[in-house]
């Protein structure tokens, strides 16, 4: 390995990054490893001559007691040899639910980074990370049965972390240090065979490395293609998501027809950035193949996921939503007396039902015989064995609960259907059908003006 030809490639992606960095700040992540030390140097040596300003960063987790105080020493005097600012900051870490103790390392470390970016005006944060790290990162996920999307292993740049030395080897790493005579630490914990990440480094890796030697430039190479093809597939289910997918406050609704018509990679795209989008923290391969389940449910299926997502099959989409918990925010559904003459609001349906005697009768108005029924006429929810007469249906009888069925109103929202009742029974499914048999027969006269209804939206009428 010639450590000018790394030098070379370094400085072109410096370059390309200056570009990338109109306010010409990058924050280095530094542990004080081989890795980051070298990153540091190379850009302490090239950022200059790209008009890019650098400010290291230390993470103290305090996980390895006196070894870690001594790594972050070892920070503070390379970097004041090297003249480069530093920002070292101790800050414990704290296990999240579910979190493994590097898990959790990794996400204070993430947090801590992008607040020094913030302190220092820096949009871009350099870490790193390798082609061995690379194939550490593929083969993990691997393991681990990663979304397709996920084994094309870490980018080159996302969003404001940028890894200039992805494409180089360990190998490589080590021969610029040994030529610069690079000081760095090595964290006792890499040979720890308990974690997942050092037994695939130190045992999955060299028996694969015997089959091919040229391991890292073969895992780095599928990675780049399956990235392709990646950014391939993001912007067709982009372009799908606009077709298929709606927002209903903070849930997400997915067409059902439009899902079922599409390939099942985007379906799995769809139904995870749905998933992101309506509070699902992390999403499992397992939530995404429960949620498409739901295509061959019938309506009314929910299935619970973590994090408080509720997905719900209606008739024509799936809904994703924040699982109702505790006393509903909204107003409790009860039996209001209908005012006549006069606007009588519905809170618990969001509607104002407006009542006046009509006669002659004028467009725009639903109008009941009102010789045909008594009072008082009251407006309530559905209850169990509500029966009606639908008009149309040559006086036979229907139980409410089919007719909603039948007209393919969601489970959740058939209890917000204001019925109009009187004692003799259903006179009106608010906005939906009449009872045939309180109907206003225009072919026989009436004595009396006919009840005339007409249903708004509350809003419209405040």
């Amino acid at each position: 390995m010639k450590p000018h030809l790394l030098e070379n490639r370094f400085r072109r992606s410096l370059l390309e990054q200056a570009r990338r960095t109109p306010d010409g700040r990058i924050l280095a992540a530094l542990s004080g490893g081989m890795d980051s030390v070298v990153l540091l140097h190379l850009l302490h040596l090239l950022a200059p001559a790209a008009g890019l300003r650098v400010t290291a960063a230390h993470l103290n987790h305090g996980l390895r007691g006196a070894a870690a105080d001594a790594d972050q020493r070892f920070c503070e005097s390379l970097c004041d040899g090297l003249g480069v600012a530093l920002i070292a900051e101790c800050r414990p870490v704290e296990r999240a639910a579910g979190e493994s103790p590097q898990e959790s390392a990794r996400r204070v470390r993430y947090a801590f980074l992008r607040e020094a970016a913030a302190l220092t005006g820096a949009a871009c944060i350099a870490t790193g990370h390798h082609a061995d790290d690379q194939v550490e990162t593929v083969l993990w996920r691997l393991a681990t049965g990663a979304d397709p999307a996920h084994l094309s292993g870490m980018a080159a740049r996302s969003g404001p972390l940028w890894r200039p030395l992805l494409g180089e080897p360990r190998a490589a790493l080590a021969a610029y240090l040994r030529t610069h005579e690079l000081p760095h630490v090595e964290d006792a914990s890499n040979q720890d065979l308990r974690y997942t990440r050092n037994r695939i480094r130190h045992r999955v890796v060299p028996e694969l490395a015997a089959i091919n030697r040229a391991l890292t430039g073969a895992v780095s190479h599928t990675a780049r293609g399956l990235a392709e093809d990646d950014d391939f597939l993001h912007r067709q289910a982009a372009r799908a998501w606009d077709e298929v997918a709606r927002a209903d406050g903070e849930a997400r609704c997915l067409n059902r027809a439009g899902l079922a018509a599409l390939h099942p990679a985007l379906v799995r795209r769809l139904v995870r950035r749905a998933l992101q989008e309506a509070g699902q923290a992390v999403v499992h391969h397992r939530h995404v193949g429960a949620v498409i389940g739901l295509l061959n449910a019938g309506a009314g299926r929910q299935l619970d996921l973590s994090d408080g997502v509720r997905a719900t099959a209606g008739y024509e989409e799936i809904r994703l939503s924040a699982a109702a918990t505790g006393t509903p925010a909204g107003p409790v559904a009860s039996e209001i007396a209908l005012a006549i003459p006069g606007d009588t609001p519905v809170p618990w349906a969001g509607v104002v039902l407006q009542a006046r005697l009509a006669d002659p009768p004028e467009p725009g108005w639903t109008l009941f015989d009102r010789a045909t029924f008594s009072g008082p006429l009251t407006v309530r929810p559905r209850r169990p064995g509500d029966l009606f007469h639908p008009d149309g249906m040559h006086g036979h009888a229907k139980k409410l609960k089919d007719f909603l069925i039948d007209a393919r109103i969601p489970r959740g929202e058939r209890g917000q259907i204001p019925l109009l009742v009187a004692p003799e029974g259903v006179l009106w499914v608010v906005g939906m059908r009449q009872d045939a048999r309180f109907m206003v027969k225009t072919s026989v006269g009436s004595e009396q003006p006919a009840l005339a209804l007409r249903v708004r939206a509350a809003a419209a009428v405040m």
